[in-house]
């Protein structure tokens, strides 16, 4: 089983210069610019150590940003492919394995202008399979675990519907527009990558989460992966899954459904609730019959000060790994576990949000890593798990 941290570039390394994130920062568009987010390019080859020598784990999820190895259509920048092909040499040399995300949040500017309208163009599909299979085919030999796409409804809502984040559109006919250019653009991406690594698994990674209605009164969304499924012939017509090869789910609590309303989203006011997190991961498995790597798992705090519900990091990561053995022990195949995250960084608008097992003060230029009380449960966590081996 795989037990790693999960990180993106944007949140972690600030804005890249091309990407339509810092082009908003810069315009004034967000409550908070990324700066240089966690200066995780400062100080990856110490973090890697960390994963490995201070948590115990062996594996790291991390983001390819298309923005810095394309910033403009066609020209790749090589410093950044150079940075890259370092960065997976620095986890392999660590024993760590690599979950490699190809779009987390960000886009080129470049999909807005010049006749393109970002993903509610059909033909950006066709540029994010281009940009699929020139990773995979640069890449591919040391990455098994790919992820097309984090949390794609997340940028539909946010980007496309509710119009808070980049691209800032807002309405029913955008967001319609954009899920069906990304939903085919997964489709695609997964093709080329097969074509260039037929060993390969890939996915999407999504948020889950239960709506907390009140109390005793709670919601758990569903069927999250259904635009991506086929049905096999045959009177059963049972699911075939013809582009996902694993399930890939974030969950963090019980979402209060009035801060859905608020942006940026103020993570530390949602409810911990580990049983939840057994009901995600226990449907999903019914539903659709596929491995699951938990991509995301963490609590935040405002800026490391106590929650109203005492809840502290080393006692929801405790309770959350223990909810995925249970399910392991029932017959669900769990792939991995990556805690969100391995330092405090930029969360989308505002660095209150603190999910780091190290602390950091990012706002502040401070970015010295501090452990947290978290990063000891995480490591018991992993050696009570015995000897682990890469799926």
């Amino acid at each position: 089983m795989l037990w790693g941290v999960a990180i993106s570039s944007h949140q972690n390394d600030g804005g890249a210069p091309a990407s339509d994130w810092t082009v908003a920062e810069r315009a004034g568009r967000l409550p908070v610019a990324s700066g240089v987010g966690a200066d995780f390019r400062g100080q990856w080859r110490a973090d890697l150590d960390r994963v490995r020598d201070e948590l115990g784990g062996n594996a790291f999820r991390f983001s390819v940003e298309w923005a810095r190895v394309e910033p403009e259509p066609g020209r790749y920048d090589l410093a950044e492919l150079a940075f890259l092909h370092a960065l997976l040499e620095g986890a392999r040399d660590r024993g760590l394995a690599v979950v490699l995300t190809l779009h987390h949040f960000t886009s080129p500017q470049w999909l807005h202008g010049g006749g393109l309208s970002g993903w509610e163009s059909a033909s950006t599909a066709e540029l994010f399979a281009r940009y699929a299979r020139f990773i995979a085919r640069e890449f591919g030999s040391g990455v098994r675990y790919w992820l097309t796409f984090n949390e794609p409804s997340n940028l539909l809502v946010g980007g496309h519907l509710a119009g808070r984040m980049p691209p800032f559109r807002r309405g029913p006919l955008a967001v319609a527009a954009a899920a069906r250019v990304m939903v085919q653009a997964h489709e695609l991406a997964y093709e080329a990558i097969h074509e260039e690594q037929p060993g390969a698994q890939v996915s999407v990674s999504e948020f889950t989460g239960i709506l907390g209605l009140g109390p005793g009164l709670t919601w758990a969304p569903g069927r999250l992966m259904d635009p991506l499924r086929t049905r096999a012939d045959g009177p059963e017509a049972a699911l075939r899954f013809k582009h996902l090869d694993f399930l890939s789910l974030h969950y963090y609590g019980d979402i209060p459904p009035l801060e859905l309303l608020h942006f940026p989203l103020r993570f530390h006011r949602f409810t911990a609730r580990p049983s939840g997190f057994g009901r995600i991961l226990r449907d999903a498995w019914r539903r659709y019959q596929l491995p699951i790597l938990i991509g995301e798992n963490g609590m935040a705090t405002r800026n490391h000060e106590p929650r109203p519900d005492g809840m502290t990091s080393e006692r929801y990561l405790e309770a959350h790994i223990a909810e995925v053995r249970q399910v392991v022990a029932e017959g669900v195949p769990i792939l991995g576990y990556c805690w969100w995250t391995l330092t405090d960084n930029y969360e989308w608008g505002s660095f209150d949000n603190r999910f780091g097992l190290y602390r950091v003060e990012c706002q502040a230029g401070d970015f010295t890593r501090r452990a947290t009380p978290a990063v000891a449960a995480f490591r018991r966590a992993v050696a009570a798990a015995g000897p682990s081996v890469t799926p």
